[in-house]
Protein backbone atom coordinates (compact mmCIF):
# COMPACT_ATOMS: atom_id res chain seq x y z
CA UNK A 1 0.00 0.00 0.00
CA UNK A 2 1.13 3.51 -0.89
CA UNK A 3 0.94 5.18 2.24
CA UNK A 4 1.61 2.54 4.54
CA UNK A 5 5.10 3.13 5.01
CA UNK A 6 4.39 6.27 6.20
CA UNK A 7 1.90 4.55 9.10
CA UNK A 8 4.21 2.76 10.21
CA UNK A 9 6.95 5.28 10.86
CA UNK A 10 4.18 7.52 12.58
CA UNK A 11 2.93 4.95 15.04
CA UNK A 12 7.01 4.00 15.89
CA UNK A 13 7.35 7.46 16.45
CA UNK A 14 4.53 8.13 18.92
CA UNK A 15 5.53 5.14 20.69
CA UNK A 16 8.69 6.79 21.62
CA UNK A 17 6.78 10.12 22.57
CA UNK A 18 6.27 11.17 26.62
CA UNK A 19 2.46 10.71 27.33
CA UNK A 20 0.33 12.60 27.25
CA UNK A 21 1.16 14.06 23.58
CA UNK A 22 0.25 17.60 23.46
CA UNK A 23 -1.48 19.80 21.04
CA UNK A 24 1.72 19.80 19.32
CA UNK A 25 2.15 16.28 18.27
CA UNK A 26 2.68 16.87 15.02
CA UNK A 27 5.90 19.13 15.14
CA UNK A 28 6.67 17.18 18.56
CA UNK A 29 7.19 13.28 15.84
CA UNK A 30 8.41 15.62 13.34
CA UNK A 31 11.17 16.53 16.06
CA UNK A 32 11.64 12.82 17.01
CA UNK A 33 12.49 11.93 13.58
CA UNK A 34 15.12 14.69 12.45
CA UNK A 35 16.77 13.49 15.58
CA UNK A 36 17.03 10.36 15.22
CA UNK A 37 19.15 8.83 12.12
CA UNK A 38 17.14 5.68 11.45
CA UNK A 39 13.56 7.29 11.31
CA UNK A 40 15.67 10.52 9.39
CA UNK A 41 16.57 7.63 6.30
CA UNK A 42 13.31 6.03 6.65
CA UNK A 43 11.59 9.93 6.41
CA UNK A 44 14.15 10.77 2.86
CA UNK A 45 13.04 7.48 1.44
CA UNK A 46 9.40 8.29 1.70
CA UNK A 47 10.57 11.89 0.38
CA UNK A 48 11.93 10.24 -2.61
CA UNK A 49 9.16 7.57 -3.23
CA UNK A 50 6.26 10.19 -2.59
CA UNK A 51 7.45 13.52 -2.64
CA UNK A 52 7.50 15.98 0.48
CA UNK A 53 4.37 17.46 -0.09
CA UNK A 54 2.58 14.29 0.16
CA UNK A 55 4.72 12.46 2.93
CA UNK A 56 4.04 15.66 5.33
CA UNK A 57 -0.04 15.36 4.78
CA UNK A 58 -0.23 11.88 5.79
CA UNK A 59 2.41 11.99 8.38
CA UNK A 60 -0.14 14.74 9.67
CA UNK A 61 -2.93 13.23 8.79
CA UNK A 62 -1.58 9.43 10.44
CA UNK A 63 -0.81 11.42 13.79
CA UNK A 64 -4.10 13.11 14.39
CA UNK A 65 -5.76 9.78 13.11
CA UNK A 66 -3.57 7.67 16.14
CA UNK A 67 -4.20 10.27 18.45
CA UNK A 68 -8.08 10.90 17.46
CA UNK A 69 -8.13 13.96 17.72
CA UNK A 70 -9.23 16.97 14.92
CA UNK A 71 -6.89 20.05 13.69
CA UNK A 72 -7.52 23.49 15.46
CA UNK A 73 -5.11 26.18 13.84
CA UNK A 74 -2.07 25.61 11.39
CA UNK A 75 1.35 26.68 12.94
CA UNK A 76 4.78 27.30 11.83
CA UNK A 77 7.05 24.03 12.69
CA UNK A 78 9.82 24.07 14.49
CA UNK A 79 11.24 21.10 12.82
CA UNK A 80 13.07 21.59 9.53
CA UNK A 81 11.28 19.13 7.98
CA UNK A 82 7.84 20.48 7.79
CA UNK A 83 6.81 24.68 7.08
CA UNK A 84 3.95 24.43 9.04
CA UNK A 85 1.42 21.65 10.68
CA UNK A 86 -2.03 21.30 12.59
CA UNK A 87 -2.41 21.82 16.23
CA UNK A 88 -4.37 18.64 17.33
CA UNK A 89 -7.78 19.56 19.54
CA UNK A 90 -10.84 17.65 20.64
CA UNK A 91 -11.58 14.90 19.03
CA UNK A 92 -11.53 14.00 15.43
CA UNK A 93 -14.99 13.60 14.05
CA UNK A 94 -15.17 9.45 13.48
CA UNK A 95 -14.26 8.04 11.08
CA UNK A 96 -16.07 5.60 8.54
CA UNK A 97 -16.27 2.01 9.30
CA UNK A 98 -13.11 0.38 7.72
CA UNK A 99 -13.79 -2.05 5.13
CA UNK A 100 -11.72 -5.03 3.25
CA UNK A 101 -9.88 -4.87 0.37
CA UNK A 102 -12.77 -5.99 -2.09
CA UNK A 103 -15.41 -3.78 -0.19
CA UNK A 104 -13.18 -0.11 -0.60
CA UNK A 105 -12.50 -0.94 -4.19
CA UNK A 106 -16.16 -1.75 -4.38
CA UNK A 107 -17.07 1.27 -3.15
CA UNK A 108 -14.45 3.50 -4.81
CA UNK A 109 -15.34 2.11 -8.28
CA UNK A 110 -19.22 2.96 -7.46
CA UNK A 111 -18.30 6.67 -6.78
CA UNK A 112 -15.52 6.91 -9.34
CA UNK A 113 -18.09 5.77 -12.42
CA UNK A 114 -20.72 8.56 -10.84
CA UNK A 115 -18.25 11.35 -10.61
CA UNK A 116 -15.37 10.71 -12.99
CA UNK A 117 -16.87 13.83 -15.53
CA UNK A 118 -15.55 15.82 -12.77
CA UNK A 119 -12.41 14.34 -12.48
CA UNK A 120 -9.01 15.12 -13.53
CA UNK A 121 -7.36 11.68 -15.63
CA UNK A 122 -4.38 11.66 -12.57
CA UNK A 123 -6.91 10.48 -10.35
CA UNK A 124 -6.97 6.47 -11.92
CA UNK A 125 -3.14 6.58 -11.13
CA UNK A 126 -4.25 6.66 -7.57
CA UNK A 127 -6.31 3.78 -7.08
CA UNK A 128 -4.12 2.16 -4.27
CA UNK A 129 -4.09 5.11 -2.73
CA UNK A 130 -8.11 5.98 -2.52
CA UNK A 131 -8.59 2.32 -1.86
CA UNK A 132 -6.29 2.50 1.10
CA UNK A 133 -7.76 4.93 3.11
CA UNK A 134 -11.34 4.28 2.46
CA UNK A 135 -10.23 0.29 4.13
CA UNK A 136 -8.92 2.84 7.00
CA UNK A 137 -12.15 4.27 7.30
CA UNK A 138 -11.75 7.54 5.53
CA UNK A 139 -15.13 8.40 3.52
CA UNK A 140 -15.11 7.77 -0.46
CA UNK A 141 -15.52 12.23 -1.03
CA UNK A 142 -12.18 12.63 1.41
CA UNK A 143 -10.27 9.92 -0.12
CA UNK A 144 -10.78 10.58 -3.32
CA UNK A 145 -9.78 14.94 -2.43
CA UNK A 146 -6.49 13.65 -0.86
CA UNK A 147 -5.62 12.04 -4.23
CA UNK A 148 -6.53 14.52 -5.78
CA UNK A 149 -4.73 16.80 -3.48
CA UNK A 150 -1.32 14.86 -3.97
CA UNK A 151 -1.77 14.36 -7.81
CA UNK A 152 -1.49 18.18 -7.58
CA UNK A 153 1.14 18.38 -5.66
CA UNK A 154 3.40 15.19 -6.85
Amino acid sequence: MQTAGIKELVSEVLESLPEPHTEDVIDDAFQAVEANPKWLATYDMLVDRHGKQTVNSFFGWWVSRYEERGSKDIVTAKSKLADNYSKLGGPAKKMGKKLKAQGALDVLAAYYQTNRDSMPASVRGSRELIQELIMEGLPVEEAFSQAITKGRNS
